[in-house]
């Protein structure tokens, strides 16, 4: 059994935010000002009104048994949504194309139409100790998806670009070495890389995108350089698509969740 749940902005708050979306993409990436980390600022008290969730029944479709959906991703081209199953352990790595109606009232049916495997640059379909969680759907149609990895199976956490068609590995982001599992060092067993957003560099279509992701649970490292009273922390990471390496990272505690800006490793 999965649960696909449908949320909205209220009127106001997504009009403001489609304002403040224009102003910030419709001038020329060359005309837009630089402006200081410590200068910049977000819309605060936004908030999410929750509308319904449609539970799909217990399934099978081509031989996968449906469930542990851990993403969704939306497509405006053609109105199909794309979700990513997370069965760590079990089976191969894949996601669903769904077709969903969808009312004022929310979801109110939800059909699957296929299935797509994920497979590496070779072709070689990806298996459980794989992990997808986070997925998300770029301009040009392709898949981005997050990982978590296997520490047990020396395999660190990824950020992969997927065919959307085929499923099959197009491109993989460098990961930072003190993310990847050794001694006292890297991800945790099912913490690493859990969400998964995208971002615009630019206006222009060629320019490369932001790559958003997030940890579930601290590095080990960030575990035990805490003290016995001190909060851990998680990793929050940014890059780009043609960065050598994970660009930016910040740290925030588990329970207040208090951002500190946090570089190296």
């Amino acid at each position: 059994m999965s649960r696909l749940s449908i949320s909205r902005l209220p009127m106001f708050r997504r009009l403001l935010g489609f304002s403040l979306l224009l102003l910030l993409w419709g001038a020329p990436a060359w005309q837009q000002q630089a402006i200081a980390a410590p200068d910049r600022r977000f819309i605060q008290n936004l908030q999410v009104e929750w509308i319904n969730e449609f539970i799909l029944p217990a399934q099978t479709f081509e031989s996968t048994t449906v469930g542990g959906l851990s993403a969704i991703t939306y497509d405006r081209k053609t109105g199909k949504f794309y979700a990513l199953s997370d069965q760590h352990g079990s089976g191969q790595a894949h996601f669903y194309t769904l077709n969903l109606e969808i009312t004022d009232a929310g979801i109110t049916s939800a059909q699957i139409e296929a299935v797509t495997y994920l497979s590496d640059a070779a072709g070689n379909r990806y298996g459980g100790a794989f992990d997808p969680e986070g997925m998300a759907l770029t301009p040009q149609g392709s898949l981005y998806v997050s990982s978590e990895g296997n520490p047990e199976q020396s395999l660190g956490p990824g950020l992969t670009e997927f065919d959307l068609k085929t499923g099959q590995q197009l491109r993989s982001l460098p990961i930072p070495e003190h993310f990847q599992p050794a001694e006292n060092q890297g991800v945790q067993a099912n913490r690493g890389f859990e969400s998964l957003t995208l971002g615009l560099g630019g206006t222009a279509s060629s320019e490369p995108l932001h790559v958003f992701t997030a940890t579930e649970g601290p590095l080990l490292q960030d575990k035990t350089a805490n003290s016995v009273n001190a909060t851990p922390r998680n990793r929050f990471c940014t890059t780009t698509e043609m960065a050598e390496t994970i660009a930016s990272r910040w740290c925030w505690e588990n329970m207040s969740m208090s951002s500190t800006r946090h570089r190296g490793h």
